[in-house]
């Protein structure tokens, strides 16, 4: 015979005083209806704590569901198209639906059943599984541990971009110094760290070079000379360890300087008007140089041998190289020429040329490390991918000026931009207008130093001025 348990017993006894409850007639004697009320209302506690642990059991259940791993993108997340949600985003929403739904059907039934548990663990096995399978994918567009912007994807905004934009939106940022190098509009501005310290490059129309040194949250001119007398400097551009300066102008000239050493190494003679001049990084003994007649050199510094590698049917009017040994080339009529160098032949190879730009292109702000590049034409600012230099978004200014400069902070994941008006623009690299700032005087050029502390703006005038940030820097 089977023993019967206390508890069991006493809740047979419930059970029977609610079936007597309900066929008891209305004039039973108070003591019955003390006896059954006290019966009844034990059953009722008995059932409420059953519904409570079974309440408690759904919850666990859920909990456990909803702490299932998610992807972690240190990075950026690349979808196909604006409207697409990212797979991340689709697991969290299906999570909070399936959390109410759950919580609805165990207010009304709550005891589960084996099926119910069962499609329970079926879910968190399929919700591990849909986090591989992300996992994996987030990784299919990397190279070398960085995103590959691609011409059909553009870049989305994960908790991380959030978290900079909140910070960008909140920094404030002052002038601290001002410093007048030159006499006339400073076109070009440089930043780059040697040994411990960090420094300023600025070319002038005036034909002069400065170099000024972040010095106790000020700038000191510690080299100045004039490169090219009476003409203005076009381009410039410093060898992969900052010992050596090239220098072009309209006078038809290319100069090789050793600035520290005050020293001019030597002047290249080309016979027409030059645009534009780059290094080559990976063999300092090459730069190229881009005239007004679309002819485009390699120069050999130490016999001064030259070539032609191509002549376009435009002025090539900017010139980059990146250490992956990519030459684009900037043309007036706003194509892109894109070469690639192979060191182990020496040699230039000619890959294709792009139109896609209407207007002139003026610069190129290359940020090698996330494979992207502000493109600056006659009026307008993009941000493009490389090497394929497809346009992934495109800069207005908020107030319908014209941006004349633009800069990569040092984290690559802020883009700062200086308009005719003197106003400056903080961007997210979806475009996103994190700041705007207005100042005195046109910003003609603009560069942020390398520890994300600085930044340096130049005008019209010749003048720089020296930004710092209150708070976090722009490279945390």
């Amino acid at each position: 015979m089977k023993k019967v348990t206390p508890k069991v017993e006493k809740r047979k006894r419930a059970e029977s005083a609610i079936v007597v409850s309900s066929s008891e007639s209305s004039g039973s004697d108070d003591e019955s209806l003390k006896f059954l009320s006290s019966e009844v209302q034990q059953a009722l506690m008995l059932q409420e704590e059953e519904e409570r642990n079974s309440l408690s059991q759904s919850s666990e259940d859920l909990d456990s569901f909803d702490h299932a791993p998610t992807p972690k993108d240190d990075s950026f997340t690349l979808v196909k198209n604006s409207t697409e949600t990212s797979p991340v985003t689709k697991n969290n929403t299906n999570h909070k639906k399936e959390k109410n739904l759950a919580t609805k059907t165990a207010t009304i039934e709550p005891q589960n059943t084996v099926e119910d548990k069962t499609k329970n663990n079926n879910n968190n096995n399929n919700n591990k599984q849909q986090t591989k399978h992300n996992n994996k994918n987030k990784n299919i567009s990397t190279k070398n541990g960085h995103k590959m912007p691609n011409s059909r994807y553009y870049i989305n905004v994960n908790s991380e971009e959030m978290d900079i934009t909140n910070s960008v939106a909140t920094k404030i940022l002052h002038v601290t110094h001002t410093l007048r190098p030159h006499i006339q509009y400073i076109s070009l501005l440089y930043s780059f760290t040697k040994v411990t310290k960090q420094y300023i490059c600025s070319a002038s129309n005036d034909g002069s070079v400065a170099i000024s040194e972040f010095i106790n949250k000020k700038l000191s001119v510690v080299v100045k000379f004039l490169a090219h007398k009476e003409n203005l400097i076009t381009s410039f551009s410093w060898s992969h360890d900052h010992e050596y300066l090239l220098t072009c102008s309209l006078d038809h000239t290319v100069k090789l300087w050793q600035p520290y050493a005050r020293k001019k190494i030597n002047t290249y003679y080309l016979g027409v008007r030059l645009l534009s001049v780059a290094f080559n990084p990976l063999n300092t003994n090459q730069f190229l140089v881009g005239d007004i007649e679309g002819n485009l050199h390699l120069y050999n510094v130490s016999n001064s041998k030259a070539q032609i590698l191509r002549k376009e049917n435009c002025s090539i009017t900017a010139l980059s190289m990146t250490n992956d040994g990519d030459l684009f080339v900037g043309c007036s009529n706003g194509n892109v020429v894109i070469w690639k160098y192979v060191p182990t032949k020496g040699q230039f190879i000619y890959q294709t040329s792009k139109s896609l730009y209407k207007k002139e292109i003026n610069i190129f702000y290359c940020y090698e490390r996330l494979h992207l590049a502000l493109v600056k034409t006659k009026d307008k600012m993009h941000l493009a991918s490389i090497p394929d230099f497809q346009i992934i978004h495109t800069f207005t200014h908020p107030q319908s000026s014209v941006y004349l400069c633009g800069a990569f902070a040092s984290n690559g994941r802020v883009i700062v931009a200086g308009a005719e008006d003197g106003s400056l623009s903080f961007y997210s690299l979806t475009g996103t207008l994190l700041k705007h700032m207005t100042n005195a005087e046109a910003i003609t050029a603009v560069a942020f130093s390398n520890d994300g502390f600085n930044l340096v703006t130049s005008s019209s005038t010749g003048k720089l001025s020296l930004w710092m940030v209150v708070g976090q820097n722009f490279s945390m």
